[in-house]
């Protein structure tokens, strides 16, 4: 994160919370926490290990009501979560972005 922070001249803070021991610890904070930061101004991007992100979506898919048939997570790839009212409305994947800079 810290390379796109830089490239983008935007700060990046360590959120605790989506990191393996501390969501395991308290996993509904995680959850909480993506729904703060969907409803801040501008946009947010969290980098987590793969289990705390299929659990993620996993919790934010139920709460709203829907149908996500499978959650990958495979190192280097994207989810893209849109928000409407406090939930989850859709949910993008990709499985491997690149740049288009050289």
């Amino acid at each position: 994160m810290r390379p796109l922070g830089a490239e983008l001249r935007l700060p990046v803070e360590t959120e605790p919370v989506f990191g393996e021991e501390e969501y395991a610890a308290r996993p509904s904070r995680g959850p909480t926490r993506i729904v703060e930061l969907a409803a801040a101004d501008g946009t947010s991007a969290v980098c987590a290990p793969a289990a705390v992100i299929r659990h993620l979506l996993v919790i934010l898919a139920e709460d709203a009501g829907l149908d996500v048939r499978e959650y990958p997570a495979v190192k280097g790839s994207v989810w893209a979560l849109f928000f409407s009212g406090g939930r989850l409305a859709a949910a993008d994947y990709y499985p491997a972005l690149t740049s288009p800079l050289p």
